[in-house]
């Protein structure tokens, strides 16, 4: 009689702690789950900012800020001191920035930068000591839009795609051993602001995925071939966004038209 008490009292103790633990659980992923935000001011600037990109640019395993002004023509590296504190570095000050891409395209470990501006396409290559040299990819890449990076060819270097706002011209900057040939890859794109890439039918090309506000078509083109796709009809689509939404192992097309659908 007293075992079987014992053993019903330890029963039902053990159902308490678990339901404590439970409900302790429960109210830890309720505040996990339900942060406070906190504004802060990083980094008092001109107006004018453009884009705005986070990086670890020095590899200090910090994270910092690389700001693209079109008032003041600059783009800015602001290097992360730690406590929310940012030292400002000029990258360049040439007119009319547009659009600037990070990445590492002589493959070296520290990220390089692919910017526009009014003078044309750059590229600002990453030195050791954390300075940039500024190179010249080609004057007809003046004021785009948007630029991408990939490697089109497969010959372990990354190529420049990058489309201009006054002509709709789309450029394909071939990267050959750290220089880039200009070739053409389509002539009539106005409009175009945002460019984007992948492999889409898996055929080991990556695919350029255009918007444009002034072509209702949101459309794959093949590089190689100069094969369209459209993806999006009817859409005059600014933007869109690459994911696989249904998790079947394709990736899909978002497209974020004007008639208020997405």
């Amino acid at each position: 009689m007293i075992a079987n008490l014992y053993n019903t009292f330890t029963f039902i103790a053990s159902l308490i702690v678990l339901c404590c633990l439970s409900l302790f659980s429960s109210i830890c992923h309720s505040q996990a789950t339900a942060p406070d935000w906190m504004e802060q001011t990083l980094y008092q600037g001109d107006r004018g900012i453009l884009e705005l990109r986070v990086a670890d640019l020095n590899s200090d395993q910090q994270n910092d800020l690389l700001v693209m002004n079109i008032f003041t023509h600059h783009l800015y590296w602001l290097e992360n001191t730690g406590h929310n504190q940012f030292k400002q570095h000029s990258i360049s000050e040439k007119g009319d920035p547009s659009s600037f891409q990070l990445i590492d395209i002589d493959i070296d470990g520290l990220l390089d930068i692919v910017s526009s501006n009014e003078e044309g396409l750059y590229l600002h290559l990453h030195k050791s000591n954390h300075t940039f040299e500024e190179i010249l990819i080609d004057s007809d890449g003046r004021n785009c839009w948007s630029i991408t990076t990939l490697d089109i060819d497969q010959d372990n270097d990354l190529d420049i795609v990058a489309v201009t706002k006054q002509t709709g011209i789309i450029y394909l900057f071939r990267n050959t051993n750290g220089n880039f040939n200009k070739e053409t890859l389509l002539t009539d794109t106005p409009g175009v602001i945002s460019l984007g890439n992948h492999d889409l039918d898996k055929d080991g090309t990556p695919d350029l995925i255009i918007n444009s506000s002034e072509i209702k078509d949101v459309f794959a083109l093949n590089p190689k071939t100069g094969a369209q796709n459209i993806i999006c009809n009817n859409s005059y689509s600014n933007y869109s966004h690459l994911c696989d939404l249904n998790s079947d192992g394709w990736i899909d097309v978002m497209c974020a038209p004007t008639n208020e659908q997405v």
